[in-house]
């Protein structure tokens, strides 16, 4: 039988007070704890993905349901503060905990400083767009470079083809295959499906995984690469989640 709306407001407030009392605060200002014992601020404390940030995108949405509290409107501040005191300083780019996420956090919240991390977002760019913090070697080459994932796919079958742009997810003129370690799926690769390929397992059980990779790419695509195994604490944060995601989907 459902619940009385006011169970689940109920519900909502009081978690979202708990949330609260994980804000933590030190010298460099406002932060978010990943779990309750933690005391030292983590590398992704004060972005939207991970951190801070975030609180101000429920904010925004508490806004439409209620005022905020005298305590919520101080955070906010606080959270703005933080963030527009680290636009001079930032060389991230991306969505999560970069640049990009500071604008959002601004403008949710109706605070100024959006043009300011605009505006350092045009020093940063280069000829070829935004470096990558999180792409580096190992896993990557030098000076390599990550867009979303269905937009890189898409980039790699068209190339500079208008008509095949057009086409897409028709890949009936193009390459209709990626090539994926098994060992390296994870949650997100649905977005590189989105172009209309095929993931083509490679089984990656023993040390033997690279020579296989290097002979599909060839017999597949051509390639002749020299392909490495990554060591899996090379991955990145983000990429480690994923991979538990998936294995416990089994």
């Amino acid at each position: 039988m459902p619940s009385d709306p006011s169970t689940y407001r109920e519900l909502a407030e009081r978690a979202w007070a708990w949330v609260l009392t994980q804000v933590r605060r030190d010298a460099e200002g406002v932060w978010l704890a990943e779990h309750p014992e933690q005391t030292m601020r983590g590398e992704f404390a004060v972005g939207m993905h991970s951190g801070v940030g975030g609180l101000a995108h429920a904010m925004a949405e508490l806004r439409l349901t209620r005022p905020l509290t005298a305590a919520e409107a101080a955070l906010g501040g606080e959270i703005c503060e933080s963030l527009v005191d680290r636009i001079s300083k930032q060389t991230a780019y991306d969505y999560f905990d970069g640049l990009t996420s500071t604008i959002g956090v601004l403008i949710a919240l109706d605070a100024k400083g959006a043009d300011l991390a605009v505006g350092r977002l045009r020093e940063l760019a280069t000829p070829d767009g935004w470096p990558s913090s999180w792409i580096e070697p190992p896993r990557a080459a030098v000076d390599g470079r990550c867009n979303d994932a269905t937009l890189g796919t898409a980039g790699v079958l068209t190339g500079t083809d208008r008509e095949k742009v057009v086409e897409l997810p028709d890949l009936t003129r193009m390459k209709s295959e990626v090539i994926v370690q098994k060992a390296h799926r994870f949650g997100y690769e649905h977005a590189v499906r989105n172009c209309g390929v095929r993931l083509v397992e490679v089984e990656t059980a023993d040390d033997g995984c690279a020579a296989r990779v290097a002979q599909a790419l060839c017999g597949r695509l051509n390639l002749r690469v020299d392909v490495r195994a990554v060591p899996l604490e090379a991955l990145p944060r983000w990429e480690l989640k994923a991979r538990r995601v998936v294995d416990r989907r089994g």
